[in-house]
């Protein structure tokens, strides 16, 4: 089996009580792993509270995993994109980038079961991808599945390619490749998922979306209708801005 080094970034905006439990949880799948993995947990200007409690849970975690655990505040709230790029910029000595939103609906034994598919020494990305099929678990509303289901129609529509869930919170890329495209990633919000994938499939870069577990927590600060909307329009732009992408 060939060892890999990932790093893995876990954008935190007013997350200190989601991400107690499941932060805990990867550390100890880290343990476990026969690859490396480290964990940055990038603070998106959380309020004052929030920040402080999320602080003090990383130092004591980090306490009882030295070396695997570190975290990074940004100063403005700037939006889950900015963080993650903010996070994967800081990533050394890693074959591996990757992300996983703070709230655990992707299980830690999840991740690191779709970390162990790198181990075969094949470069690609993998994206989590939320697909009703025998053997996996998708839990979430009923409204919130049409919602993400008509969204990544749209998406495949504008920008050509038959992706089945551009927003699942789990992605995993060489951090080469991240390397050959950051210069085109502009998108701070929740539409960076569209603009990382188009930018990666226009580079040339084997991609494959792998089902997944995955488990509605409540406590999202997503709002169905109106981040829809907001995220169509951030869609069309990034179309638009791709046409003049040069690699």
């Amino acid at each position: 089996m060939q060892s890999l080094n990932t790093h893995l970034v876990i954008p935190a905006y007013n997350e200190s009580r989601r991400i107690c439990d499941f932060l805990e949880s990867l550390l100890k799948e880290a343990e476990k792993a026969k690859f490396g993995v480290k964990v940055l947990v990038v603070d998106d200007g959380s309020e004052a509270g929030d920040g402080q409690r999320l602080a003090d849970l990383v130092f004591a975690l980090s306490e009882k995993h030295p070396g695997r655990l570190q975290l990074v505040k940004l100063p403005a709230n700037k939006g889950k994109g900015a963080a993650v790029r903010h996070g994967w910029d800081l990533a050394e000595n890693a074959d591996y980038i990757a992300f996983i939103d703070a709230d655990g609906s992707v299980s830690a034994k999840e991740a690191f079961r779709l970390l162990g598919n790198l181990s075969d020494g094949v470069e690609r990305c993998l994206l989590g991808s939320r697909i009703r099929m025998l053997g996996k678990t998708v839990e979430r509303t009923f409204l919130r599945h049409v919602n993400g289901r008509i969204f990544s129609t749209l998406v495949s529509l504008i920008t050509g390619i038959a992706v089945y869930d551009s927003q699942c919170g789990f992605k995993v890329l060489p951090l080469s490749a991240y390397k050959k495209i950051r210069h085109l990633l502009k998108e701070d919000r929740f539409a960076f998922d569209v603009e990382l994938i188009l930018a990666l499939d226009r580079a040339g870069f084997r991609m494959e979306e792998i089902p997944i577990d995955w488990f509605d927590v409540s406590g999202s600060k997503v709002s169905l209708i109106r981040d829809s909307v907001n995220m169509f329009f951030a869609v069309r732009k990034i179309t638009r801005r791709a046409k003049k992408w040069i690699f």
